[in-house]
């Protein structure tokens, strides 16, 4: 969970998302970015790297996946290793 600063609210406005999530105060749902079963595709990373580090750099970039998401700019998916057949311990 993250809470929206007014930074974030801000950066929010000007890229169009809309919400109360995306007021100041609000509370976002954020995914893990990172793990022995997160993937990442090389072009999208560099590209969202890029943008992060030149927009919004003092946020957590789970905030940026967040917004791409909603924009239609990043997929996220969520699963367990037992509904992909692993067995993990």
């Amino acid at each position: 969970m993250n809470t929206v600063s007014a930074e974030i609210a801000s950066w929010a406005a000007a890229t169009g998302l809309e919400g109360r999530q995306w007021q100041e105060g609000g509370i976002l749902k954020i995914s893990k970015l990172e793990g022995p079963m997160i993937l990442w595709r090389t072009e999208f990373s560099n590209e969202f790297r890029r943008e992060w580090a030149s927009t919004c750099a003092s946020t957590n970039p789970g905030v940026m996946v967040k917004a791409w998401s909603e924009q239609g700019r990043a997929k996220v998916l969520s699963t367990t290793a037992k509904s992909m057949g692993w067995s993990v311990r």
